[in-house]
């Protein structure tokens, strides 16, 4: 197994917010490269997102899917990536100025399985949006209710990052649903998670991500995280 670098944060925060803290070496041990750090299809902050024409930002999404993904685009995917991209502009454009620095990473993979194995074929969460302090993950549905299984979707990967995922320890981990095809107004929360219309995202957001961005640095290395196998996570 590849060695791997300690994680440099305060030994007292990782176990009270990550695993116990008599789990602290091991699981830093366990934790190691893998074919799920630094893949996505997408990655740019919301200033350069919101100057991307939608045709273009299709293209360079399909272009790197066979990357991220063992299966064949199918032309429903650019059609639900589409739908995404004008809910999510629409509601980028309508932050302050501030949210402009913030990072968007776009079909972000993790792994699917309680280990880490080559053979996992992985899990991809629609968008993640990150500041300083928070790393939000937010799903799209053409629908216009949450069913069960997209609101276990969506926290699975809000479990993921919150017990296996190391450089977000620390992190708020707000979760989004968002039902593109809900009547206006809608939002309301459950299972710690927020469920909302298009036209509710914007309010959602400031309400959920605020404060400083993530510097670039800390974005590659949030990036290049590694992952820890469930059975040593907190959960």
């Amino acid at each position: 197994m590849k060695k791997v670098k300690r994680y440099m944060g305060d030994e007292d925060e990782f176990g009270r917010l990550f695993i116990p803290k008599t789990h602290f070496k091991e699981a830093c041990r366990m934790a190691h490269p893998s074919r799920y750090v630094n893949q996505y299809c997408y990655r740019s902050s919301v200033s350069r997102f919101l100057e991307t024409e939608k045709p273009v930002w299709l293209k360079d999404m399909a272009a790197a899917f066979g990357r991220v993904s063992p299966h064949k685009l199918k032309p429903g995917q650019i059609v639900a990536w589409a739908d995404e991209y004008d809910v999510l502009r629409a509601a980028l454009s309508a932050l302050p100025e501030a949210y402009r620095r913030y990072e968007l990473v776009f079909e972000y993979v993790m792994p699917k399985f309680q280990g880490i194995s080559a053979e996992d074929p992985g899990c991809r969460a629609d968008v993640i949006l990150l500041a300083e302090k928070a790393v939000a993950v937010l799903e799209f549905k053409q629908r216009d209710e949450a069913t069960v299984y997209a609101q276990r979707q969506l926290r699975g990967y809000q479990r993921r990052l919150k017990t296996r995922h190391v450089q977000s320890v620390g992190m708020t981990k707000p979760a989004v649903l968002v039902l593109t095809k809900a009547p206006d107004g809608l939002n309301t929360t459950a299972y710690r998670m927020r469920i909302c219309a298009a036209d509710r995202l914007a309010d959602v957001l400031r309400e959920r991500v605020d404060g400083r961005r993530m510097s670039a640095a800390r974005v590659r290395e949030w990036l290049r995280s590694e992952w820890l196998p469930e059975s040593k996570s907190a959960d």
